[in-house]
C-alpha cells in the first residue's frame, strides 16, 4: 500500500512539474493583447474582412458604369515589297 502511494505521488509530481513547464512556456497576454491576437487569428473575422473588401470592389465596379470612358484604336501597317527593295538597291549602287 505504501509503495502504491509513493508511485502515485511520484507520478503526480512529474505531471505537475511538466504542466508547470508548459504554463511557463505559454505567453502571458494583457486583455488588449489577447483581443488583438484573437481578432487577427479568428477565421470568422478574417472571412468578414474579405467580404468587406469584395463589397468595396463591387461598389467601385458598379460606379464605374456612370463614369466617362475613353477608347481608341488604330492600325499601323508598313509593308515593303520585293520590287521596292530591288529598286532602292539599284539606285544606291548607281
Amino acid at each position: 500500500m505504501c509503495s502504491k502511494f509513493a508511485a502515485i505521488s511520484m507520478l503526480s509530481a512529474a505531471v505537475l512539474s511538466a504542466s508547470l513547464k508548459i504554463l511557463d512556456a505559454a505567453p502571458a497576454y494583457s486583455i488588449e493583447q489577447a483581443v488583438a491576437v484573437a481578432t487577427e487569428r479568428n477565421p470568422e473575422i478574417l472571412i468578414a474582412r474579405k467580404k468587406v473588401l469584395a463589397a468595396r470592389g463591387s461598389f467601385i465596379e458598379a460606379r464605374s458604369g456612370f463614369l466617362p470612358s475613353l477608347t481608341s484604336s488604330g492600325l499601323y501597317d508598313k509593308r515593303q515589297t520585293q520590287s521596292e527593295t530591288t529598286t532602292f538597291r539599284k539606285l544606291s549602287a548607281a
